[in-house]
């Protein structure tokens, strides 16, 4: 990938997302919500305005992601010819309130 990503998740149900991509970091914050049906659990993101690190099908400021087992996530713009996005569960010393 020409660049590499990640969420932060808040216990508080925030977000943030940051993208590295040619020496330049962008972060987005927004809430997320677990969505289970009867055959998948997903996690919504929803972003607090447009911007390009938003990966999905639609013009929604959302992106929908399948959670795999308890550690993988992988993203659904893969179904709209995006990229197959795969995000592994980390261990992450990071603050427990979004900045």
């Amino acid at each position: 990938m020409s660049w590499q990503e990640w969420y932060v998740l808040y216990p508080n149900n925030t977000f943030n997302k940051t993208r590295e991509r040619d020496g330049a970091t962008t972060q987005v914050k927004g809430t997320y919500s677990i969505i289970i049906n009867e055959h998948e659990r997903f996690i919504e993101f929803r972003h607090e305005f447009d911007n390009p690190l938003i990966g999905n099908c639609t013009d929604e400021l959302a992106e929908l992601l399948s959670m795999r087992g308890e550690s993988r996530l992988i993203g659904t713009w893969l179904n709209c010819d995006g990229p197959g996005l795969i995000y592994e569960q980390v261990k992450c010393d990071c603050p427990q309130e979004m900045p």
